[in-house]
């Protein structure tokens, strides 16, 4: 058995199946990911907590840098008291999701900093209609917006105006500026 395989099934066991704690609140992941090249500062930390208050279920998956602390990837879900089952089905989707992609990355030694791209990509497909809503009209806008997984792709996002290149001078005005 391969050394990634035995650490694979010692993480599977991280996922808890325990009820809500004193502050209601279920931790599903912890997961901390390292870079396979040689850039030792690319790890990162995944977390996935459900939530429950007294109006309604939330479930919340964060990524951030592991030594630097700082949030590179957030989505934040919301359902109902009485679907509850339906949020725990979303949990166990989104845990297995989250540990493929971590799992294939190790495996074919991609960089890890590409990991949120592909994670935000996955998640939109199968979950935009879980998305919460929010009074800032460019975060509702952004969940439609298609994701590039890979920004090696395309280096301006999505958004950038798609051309084709001919030459260095295709964009010259008539005066060659």
């Amino acid at each position: 058995m391969a050394w990634y395989q035995r650490i694979s099934k010692q993480t599977k066991s991280s996922v808890k199946t325990a009820a809500y704690d004193y502050k209601n609140q279920d931790t599903f992941l912890d997961e901390s990911v390292g870079d396979v090249q040689r850039y030792v500062l690319d790890s990162y930390v995944i977390k996935l907590f459900k939530s429950k208050t007294s109006k309604k279920i939330s479930i919340s998956l964060t990524g951030s840098h592991n030594y630097l602390g700082s949030v590179q990837f957030s989505f934040f879900f919301a359902s109902a008291l009485n679907e509850d089952a339906k949020a725990t089905q979303v949990i166990k989707e989104l845990d297995k999701l989250v540990k493929n992609t971590c799992h294939d990355f190790i495996e074919e030694e991609r960089p890890t900093n590409l990991l949120f791209g592909f994670l935000k990509k996955e998640i939109q497909k199968k979950y935009r209609d879980y998305f919460v809503k929010t009074n800032i009209p460019s975060i509702n806008f952004s969940y439609d917006l298609p994701v590039e997984a890979d920004w090696r792709l395309s280096i301006y996002g999505t958004r950038y105006p798609g051309y084709s290149e001919k030459s260095f001078k295709q964009n010259y005005n008539k005066n060659g500026e």
